[in-house]
């Protein structure tokens, strides 16, 4: 019975030390944080820099902070807010007046607006033509006797029988008129049919020439509808902000036979939810695949982002771009890979990339601490639960003492922070072995008694 006591003894020890081994995992860095010199607010601001980013995990499990005693700080990690200005669009009703179809192929409409607090500045001209291209201008006036003019000679286009291109839309500066002229130039042009016709000629019944022709017609503009619209500013309280984030691209290739491009970009771990690219090819139309990773082996594991497609379009005075890709939650990794499918066009030539995302902030309570160290890095952490998190989460999205941190430095044993010593794994680790401690005995008592009766 000796022997199964100090068995029993032992279990219980192993658990316990495995229990403390746990619960002894480090923090592998930190930053000073300074006290800013003047107090406005008992909150207090922490901003993630490129370091922490890089050194946590999504949900910052492994961060925590620390006064000078080592003692834990409660503190809530939330995005930063700001009250920003942004613009809105409202409809501009306008009621047709007069048309006009002028000798030199142009046309001109006069609209009234009624309602003077309604001031336009866009307008969309509705058609379904196709493959045309015109000029537009337009004037305003309070009397219709003197026009002044606004935008002149713009370009409405629809280049479908070449590539898919379209634009119906003009700009113009937002100025208060009763009425508005729009003029509108070649407004006929010739259309070949999609029909030809055989013709032959003869001379002394025998077949000179035969050749084909095809029937031209005048191709007016059909407009169906011309909407103007508006544009106001409105203050948003308590917008999240976003910060514009290096990206470095670290290796190009291309495939020829599966007629792609891919392009690795290495990041810190920044959270993302734009990915901008800063192009030398113009007038392409591209399909992109992105996929992310945090696997530095040789034979990474990538997981998809997004699908998405990425454009350059410049003619004449017009210019049309998308080459700024949005991803569907913020993704934090270590590296992207970005997949373009070229088919058989030339591979575009891509100069950079530069992420956007939010700003993530530490809030926590000063409560009179001149200096903390910030402590995050390693495996095996659990997300802090404090009381205060949600009050902390509730307060004034703008505002708050913002703290300075300085360079990152290893967190050594007399520097570094530890998780409880009773954390929730290591309690379950410590009663899992005295548990098979306890069952090894009860076999063993078991057997002995057997024994004893025989």
């Amino acid at each position: 019975m000796k022997v199964i006591k100090w068995i029993l003894i032992l279990f219980v020890v192993v658990g316990v030390r495995v229990a403390i081994c746990i619960a002894d995992e480090e923090l592998l860095y930190y930053k000073q944080a300074e006290v800013p010199s003047l107090i406005k607010d008992e909150i207090g601001v922490i901003t993630l820099d490129a370091d922490i980013y890089k050194n946590t995990d999504n949900s910052f499990a492994n961060l925590r902070i620390f006064d000078e005693n080592n003692n834990t700080i409660p503190y809530v990690v939330r995005t930063r807010k700001v009250n920003e200005k942004v613009i809105s669009t409202y409809p501009v009703p306008l009621t047709t007046l007069t048309f006009e179809e002028l000798a030199d192929n142009r046309i001109n409409i006069i609209l009234e607006n009624k309602n003077k607090k309604l001031v336009p500045s866009d307008m969309i001209i509705q058609t379904p033509n196709k493959n045309f291209e015109k000029g537009v201008s337009l004037y305003g006036s309070n009397d219709k006797e003197q026009w002044h003019l606004i935008v002149e000679n713009q370009p409405i286009f629809d280049y479908s029988k070449f590539i898919d291109l379209r634009n119906m839309s003009i700009s113009f500066e937002k100025v208060p008129f009763t009425y508005y002229k729009i003029t509108i130039d070649n407004v006929s042009q010739p259309l070949k049919s999609s029909f030809s016709q055989i013709f032959t000629k003869y001379s002394k019944e025998q077949i000179q020439e035969k050749y084909e022709a095809f029937i031209q017609y005048e191709g007016a503009l059909h407009i169906d509808n011309i909407i103007f619209s508006g544009k106001k500013e409105n203050l948003i309280y308590g917008r999240e902000e976003t910060l514009k984030y290096p990206l470095r691209i670290i290796e190009t290739s291309i495939d020829k036979d599966k007629k792609t491009s891919e392009i690795y970009i290495s990041s810190n771990r920044q959270p993302l939810k734009k990915i901008a690219l800063k192009v030398k090819s113009k007038n392409f139309k591209r399909k992109v695949i992105i996929e992310g990773t945090d696997d530095t082996t040789a034979n990474p594991i990538w997981s998809g982002v997004v699908s998405s497609e990425i454009f350059n379009i410049s003619a004449g005075q017009f210019h049309k771009e998308k080459i700024e890709i949005n991803l569907p939650l913020i993704c934090r990794y270590l590296r992207y890979r970005m997949k373009i499918i070229n088919q058989d066009n030339t591979p575009i030539e891509i100069d950079s990339a530069a992420g956007k995302g939010p700003i993530h902030e530490i809030l926590f309570f000063h409560r009179g601490k001149k200096s903390l160290k910030v402590c995050y890095g390693g495996e095996g952490f659990e997300v802090p639960r404090y009381d205060v998190s949600s009050v902390l989460a509730e307060s004034s999205p703008v505002g708050g003492n913002r703290w300075n941190i300085g360079k990152q430095q290893v967190n050594t044993k007399d520097t570094r922070g530890k998780k409880p010593i009773l954390s929730s794994k290591a309690i379950l680790s410590a009663v899992l072995t005295i548990m098979v401690g306890v069952l090894v005995y009860l076999i063993i008592y078991g057997v002995k008694k057997v024994e004893n009766k025989e």
